[in-house]
């Protein structure tokens, strides 16, 4: 009963590093935020810091695969009944939102750690393309079934590119009517 209790203390004080260094590291970057002040926001001691990660680098990989698996139930909350143009539109819809532009410690680690994640782990890059790959196929599973697999999987890296990129764009020009162009021009599959 007692290694029960330490077991979910662990895995609760774990989840808490997790949460806070995935929103430390969307709004300050990776390079800038230290182990001490993640711990500290955490309310835990520097030191209980390798008891659940090598490295900081680990603290890295772990926090973009949580942070990832976050974004995706985030946006496929609330379109589990929908199928097809209307699931795709309402994920797009979603993501290009101000909501997501306005609160980067709280959406995607994409827009948010590109360039770090570019810089980052030699598995970083792996993390993100399981995230794609799953996204790229939760996109292809709702176009037309007429579509080629190879039409299917251009639509759908076009799509997931073009708001990423909408999101990354939209931050940097916030003070600027382009930023709300941004965001409305990646909203939709049919973009006419």
């Amino acid at each position: 009963m007692k290694k029960n209790i330490k077991k979910i203390q662990k895995e609760d004080s774990k989840e808490r590093i997790l949460t806070v260094s995935a929103r430390l590291f969307r709004t300050q970057g990776f390079a800038a935020t230290g182990i001490d002040q993640i711990m500290k926001q955490a309310g835990l001691t520097a030191g209980a810091f390798y008891a659940h990660f090598k490295s900081k680098e680990d603290l890295f990989e772990k926090t973009l695969q949580h942070a990832l698996a976050q974004s995706k139930l985030l946006l496929t909350k609330e379109t589990e009944n929908l199928t097809g143009e209307e699931k795709i539109n309402a994920i797009l819809k979603k993501y290009c939102s101000k909501a997501h532009r306005d609160f980067p410690e709280k959406g995607c680690v994409l827009p948010a750690l590109a360039a770090e994640i570019y810089r980052g782990t030699k598995n970083s890059s792996v993390i993100v393309q399981d995230y794609i790959e799953r996204w790229m196929q939760l996109i292809m599973d709702n176009l037309a079934n007429e579509l080629a697999d190879e039409v299917k999987k251009e639509k759908a890296l076009q799509m997931i590119s073009s708001a990423v990129g909408a999101v990354l764009l939209s931050r940097i020009l916030i003070k600027n009517s382009l930023s709300d162009r941004l965001l409305l021009s990646s909203q939709n599959l049919n973009q006419d």
